[in-house]
């Protein structure tokens, strides 16, 4: 049924829209929170005033408020006007000649259900709701699943690890992505789909219970050039504001390092300033953004990345179980005032043609690139003009260099333009 499909001579007049029409309006069986007022004849015959009612959908007091609210969305005000046809026996025993009913209803609460592709193939009800962020594609999530149907073998799995459009599931991935992909850290729901989600099933419903445990994020922190050959994937997320960022101080522990799949160091504690070299690349790449308490897995496919972390030297795929202990709050640009941001990027081109004598390439040009971000206006600094304006020049010039001796010869040149 259509929202907007009411019955013959009923008229709706949306006085509050919803805060969201992506939830459906409720169905028949489905307990409702509802505040309304029922008038004929200029008398009002119903009201909860300012209170709530509760109630099953074909339940009502009034069988007139059953028909309103599977025409509306949660939150939605809506005035309704009704053929005496529709009214109770008992509501119609007023002398008069009016043909008419009014009825004005606010939908308050109802089952938060979701029509995952627009079709009425699968339908996802929220059981538990959250505050949480929603993951991404690409994402890897701990998920709870039970998956039944008539015609399908029973599926499960207890905090399994699921990666969002890697379709591990065959058609079913279909719907499992796009219900994760609508759902929140934390959130529980249950799945309705058709049978032909599942291939050659003779299923006619398919039942999926689903819980959104853990989002494991996946970043390209690979420095100077985004390729994939270090990847951070996060473990264990926190809720705090600090976060590490260039020139700031931090603490991490590297729990373990495995090489090819064989351990071979951990656990091992380091102190540094970010960006200043101290340690390998993939770590200088990876600390950046991470807040204290966090945890993540490196992948590491380049083994010069990993350059000094250990006296052994690593075979790939390296991986890296890290553990931030304490971030030390710096300003960043937004912050500064111009004559921060220039001393910032004069330190800055020194450490940058440090490390490029060194051949530190990609940490390097991650400087350089910092440092034109602090002059995309090089007018606003008015006096200090033409040194900011220099210092862009210079930032996109060494970059290029760098992106050169990385065999980018395309990125250097576009970042000469």
């Amino acid at each position: 049924m259509e929202i907007d499909d009411l019955p013959a001579g009923v008229t709706k007049q949306t006085t509050r829209h919803p805060p969201s029409r992506k939830f459906l309006p409720p169905y028949e069986g489905d307990k409702v929170e509802v505040r309304f007022t029922f008038s004929f004849a200029g008398r009002q015959l119903h009201s909860t005033g300012a209170e709530t009612t509760k109630f099953k959908v074909g339940e009502a007091s009034v069988h007139a408020v059953d028909m309103a609210v599977q025409h509306m969305y949660k939150g939605e005000h809506a005035d309704f006007t009704l053929p005496t046809s529709m009214l109770d026996a008992e509501d119609t025993c007023i002398e008069g000649p009016v043909s008419t009913a009014k009825l004005e209803v606010e939908l308050v609460a109802c089952p938060l259900r979701e029509d995952l592709f627009e079709d009425g193939a699968a339908v996802k009800t929220i059981l538990k709701t959250s505050e949480g962020r929603c993951p991404r594609t690409g994402d890897e999530c701990q998920v709870t699943y039970r998956i039944s149907g008539e015609g399908v073998a029973p599926m499960t799995g207890d905090s399994a690890v699921y990666k969002i459009g890697a379709q591990p599931m065959g058609q079913l991935a279909k719907v499992l992505d796009k219900a994760l992909l609508s759902m929140k850290l934390k959130e529980e729901v249950h799945v309705t789909c058709r049978g032909d989600y599942v291939r050659d099933s003779k299923a006619k419903d398919i039942q999926i219970s689903l819980v959104l445990e853990e989002i494991y994020q996946v970043h390209d922190v690979s420095l100077g050039k985004l390729d994939g050959t270090v990847l951070r994937k996060r473990l264990k997320e926190l809720n705090g504001e600090d976060r590490v960022h260039d020139t700031g101080r931090v603490r991490l522990r590297v729990l373990t390092v495995t090489s090819n799949g064989e351990k071979v160091a951990g656990p091992v504690e380091l102190s540094f300033r970010a960006g200043d070299g101290e340690v390998c690349d993939a770590l200088e790449g990876a600390v950046l953004g991470m807040k204290e308490g966090e945890e993540a897995m490196l992948r590491v496919l380049d083994p010069a990345a990993c350059e000094g972390l250990v006296a052994e030297i690593l075979e790939a795929p390296i991986m890296l179980h890290l553990l931030i202990l304490s971030v030390q709050k710096v300003p960043q640009k937004w912050d500064m005032t111009f004559e921060e941001r220039l001393d910032r990027a004069v330190a800055r081109k020194s450490d940058a043609s440090r490390l490029f004598q060194e051949k530190r390439m990609r940490l390097a040009a991650k400087h350089y690139e910092e440092m034109a971000s602090f002059f995309v206006r090089p007018e606003d600094f008015k006096e200090q003009q033409g040194e900011a304006t220099e210092l862009r020049r210079v930032a996109h010039l060494n970059r290029a260099a760098c992106m050169l001796q990385l065999q980018e010869m395309q990125k250097a040149k576009d970042r000469n333009r």
